[in-house]
């Protein structure tokens, strides 16, 4: 990637961790939108947000992607992720002529798939409001 010319701050809200599986390990969550970089703010945002990656660590201390896709937000509660995302993700009907400014925001939580060893989203019964 060339230079842009940006100085990285504090990035404060970049990594979230809590136990996301339930096996008492520290899981972590970042959410690249909050990446502070003077002079090149824009580099790791764009319409939908930032990127959000989640990664599980495994006994070993080794971790795994489990999870990748833009959101607006990242909150954790009670070892739950949820992303501030929006349209047809919190349950909305999106025809292509939609203006971004009609789309409907929510908190969507994620939900561990054990055997598939990831996460996903949880059923649109289990957004919250976006406040």
């Amino acid at each position: 990637m060339p230079q842009r010319g940006g100085k990285p701050g504090a990035s404060a809200g970049l990594v979230h961790s809590a136990d996301l599986n339930g096996d008492r390990r520290a899981d972590h969550v970042i959410h690249d939108a909050v990446f502070e970089c003077a002079g090149a703010d824009s580099l790791f945002t764009g319409a939908g947000g930032g990127q959000v990656q989640v990664f599980i660590t495994a006994a070993d201390g080794s971790a795994a992607l489990a999870f990748e896709h833009a959101a607006n937000g990242v909150r954790i509660e009670s070892g739950e992720v949820l992303l501030a995302v929006g349209g047809s993700l919190c349950g909305q009907k999106v025809a292509e002529d939609t203006p971004r400014s009609a789309l409907q925001a929510c908190w969507r939580p994620l939900q561990w798939q054990a055997a598939q060893r990831r996460l996903d989203f949880a059923p649109l019964s289990r957004i919250k409001a976006y406040r």
